[in-house]
């Protein structure tokens, strides 16, 4: 990497110090992301396979970034700012890589309060919450999704070209930072919505339909009869157009990573 003598003392170890500490500055970024990648940050991903993956991908990728990470600092505390910096840095990608899949849970749990299975709560271990059954399943089929059409590389493509606009060792300004967290957040929650739009008009003239039948047969139990058909009819139009609603999901997350992505390397 950083060219050294070989004949002077002590050159071998400087090289291979300059070569750790690449790779650490790498790793800390890389690895941040990942511990919140959709999919590999799911909890049912063992923590040890998150990290080998870390590893390896910051192991391939220093080659291609070190010319861009600062030198070697003099003193301990300029190097743990650094670190402190790169961890922050990762953190941020890391939160606009997850953002895009809020879209998918926003999208379930609207439907899912929509056909009236919202209480049906089960551990969603994408989001580390619990959420509607609707929900998890928007959401799972969305990381399948994701690794199906190779979405994940150009996340992590995505992630090696932040070094060319979050530069290492400098710290992220504050209002920019806050603006593409707000504005991604606000994207994303707009896409959910949109994905659940079908459901919403359907549900809303549904629900029309039994408060009028509701008001012409006061005497009918109504109720019994319209919730198993609201359940299934929920089902059947989320089946419909479910795949209409993933490729929003998917040209959503595309163009949010793609305006990270570069030709630098």
């Amino acid at each position: 990497m950083n060219v050294i003598d070989l004949s002077q003392p002590f050159a071998i170890a400087d090289l291979l110090v300059n070569d750790i500490y690449y790779f650490v500055l790498v790793f800390t970024r890389l690895g941040t992301v990942f511990m919140l990648m959709p999919g590999i940050s799911n909890s049912a991903v063992p923590a040890r396979v998150r990290l080998a993956a870390a590893l390896t991908v910051a192991a391939v990728v220093t080659p291609l970034v070190y010319q861009l990470l600062p030198p070697f600092p003099d003193d301990f505390a300029t190097l743990m700012l650094i670190i402190l910096i790169e961890f922050m840095t990762g953190l941020i990608f890391g939160m606009i890589a997850r953002f895009f899949i809020t879209a998918a849970d926003v999208a379930g749990s609207i439907i899912g309060l929509q056909i009236g299975m919202a209480n049906a709560l089960l551990f969603n271990p994408v989001t580390a919450v619990q959420g509607s059954l609707t929900a998890l399943f928007i959401t799972l089929v969305a990381i399948l999704v994701m690794f199906a059409t190779g979405l994940h590389y150009l996340l992590i493509a995505a992630a090696v070209d932040s070094y060319a606009w979050l530069p290492a060792g400098v710290v992220p300004d504050t209002s920019d930072t806050a603006q593409l967290i707000s504005q991604t957040l606000s994207n994303s929650f707009s896409v959910g919505v949109r994905m659940a739009t079908p459901i919403l008009v359907l549900m809303t003239v549904f629900h029309i339909a039994v408060g009028i039948l509701t008001r012409l047969m006061p005497q009918a139990m109504i109720f019994f009869v319209a919730l198993p058909l609201q359940i299934f009819l929920g089902w059947l139009i989320t089946a419909v157009t479910l795949t209409a609603a993933l490729d929003l999901w998917f040209n959503h997350a595309e163009s949010i990573l793609g305006t990270f992505v570069q030709s630098a390397f």
